[in-house]
Formats: structure tokens, C-alpha cells, sequence
């Protein structure tokens, strides 16, 4: 049963589970079935992207081929010339590339970002620091995404790329993604996915929001 907090509707984990069941019936059957390949849309080339683009081909790895699994390709789309997103370092940094985080150390211990599959001592061949360079961090974590497979970039990444616009087409059951080179400026194909993840994180938006501007403009912002 749904409960109510003042005009707000809230719903039970059964009310929820039991909702996406019903969804997903709607989307089988109002979605004509394509046998094709399951099209994922990343966008951001960022740790987040790139680790999303690794897990699913880790767990695809770890499964036998079967009739019902159809296979799926993942497009990771990246403003910047490299992958890595903001996380780059400006001395290496060209045209359109962002860089942040420079001279700044991460702000969690090393190893709460160390991953059994892939250690740091795999990696460096020695101990790190408890507080690792952004530099450093960037390096291991792109090291992890092609330990297995080398043309990782090559398969899935798509550089010097931004997403202009992405929409979902009902008619369709696909999610419409326009882009555009950022060296010739000039609008790509228009491409269709099955699927499509935000990776970019919050400074990835090209827009401020709007009650920010607002608040800057009035001087009532500290």
C-alpha cells in the first residue's frame, strides 16, 4: 500500500517491486522484440563510464553462450581527446580537453579504491601511499579496464565526442542520441540505443542552474 506524506506518495518495497514488474511486462509487450545486439549509450569517458563498460563485459565473460543472451555493445562517448574525463592532467591535456583535478590527491585512503581483481601491487609492483595522486589513481584505474582486454579503448570508446542531445522514443522503444565532433564542430549520424547511462557526473552539465545564476546575479551568493 502506497502511504502519504503531505502531497508526496510513497511507495512500499512491494508496491515498488511489484510496479517494475508491471513495467517491464508493458515495455515486452508494447516493444517489438529486435534480435539484434542490446545497444548501450555511455556517456561520459570517465572513471564511471569506463568502469561501467568493464563490469559488463566481465560478467558477459564469466557466462556460457547460450540461445537466450544476446549480445551487447557498449558506446562510450568522451568530449576530451583521451579517456579518463576530468581526471586528466592538464600538461597532457590538448584542444578541448578538461582538466580539474590537478595537483590534488584523493581524499580516501588507497585502499578503498583498490580492487581485488586488480591490485596496486599488480599494478605499480610496489606499496602506494594511503593518500594516492589523482595522477597515480588515474593510471591504475585505466591499467584495471584493459588488464583483459587491450583494445578496450578501441572497442568501446569514442573520443573528441560530445552528446549534444539524448531523448527516449516511445514509438521506437530506443533512445535517440545526437553528437557532434568537437574538432570540426560538425553533428554526427544520429544513432540509436537500447539503453543510455549518465556518466558525466554533475560537472558534466553544460548549464548552470538556473536559481544559481539568479543567486549570482542578486550578489546573494557566498
Amino acid at each position: 500500500m502506497a502511504t502519504s506524506a503531505g502531497s508526496r506518495q510513497w511507495l512500499s518495497p512491494f508496491d515498488f517491486t511489484h510496479y517494475l514488474s508491471q513495467f517491464n511486462k508493458f515495455h515486452r509487450r508494447m516493444c517489438r522484440f529486435d534480435p539484434g545486439p542490446v545497444r548501450i549509450a555511455v556517456i561520459g569517458g570517465g572513471p564511471s563510464g569506463l568502469f561501467f563498460a568493464h563490469a559488463v563485459n566481465k560478467i558477459l565473460s564469466g557466462e556460457e553462450d547460450n540461445f537466450e543472451r544476446r549480445r551487447i555493445e557498449i558506446t562510450v562517448f568522451e568530449k576530451s581527446s583521451r579517456p579518463g574525463g576530468q581526471w586528466q592532467s592538464s600538461a597532457e591535456a590538448v584542444d578541448n580537453d578538461v582538466a580539474c583535478y590537478d595537483n590534488l590527491w584523493t581524499n580516501g585512503a588507497s585502499h578503498g579504491h583498490e580492487f581485488p581483481d586488480y591490485t596496486y601491487d599488480e599494478h605499480f609492483g610496489r606499496p602506494v601511499d594511503v593518500y594516492m595522486r589523482r595522477k597515480d589513481l588515474l593510471e591504475y584505474i585505466l591499467g584495471r579496464v584493459t588488464k583483459g582486454n587491450a583494445n578496450f579503448f578501441d572497442d568501446h570508446v569514442v573520443t573528441n565526442t560530445e552528446v549534444i542531445k539524448a531523448r527516449y522514443i516511445k514509438e521506437r522503444c530506443k533512445f535517440e542520441v545526437r553528437t557532434r565532433n568537437v574538432k570540426t564542430g560538425v553533428e554526427n549520424n544520429i544513432q540509436y540505443f537500447d539503453k543510455c547511462v549518465w556518466a558525466a557526473g554533475d560537472n558534466g552539465l553544460r548549464n548552470f542552474p538556473q536559481k544559481l545564476v539568479d543567486q549570482v546575479l542578486r550578489g546573494g551568493f557566498s
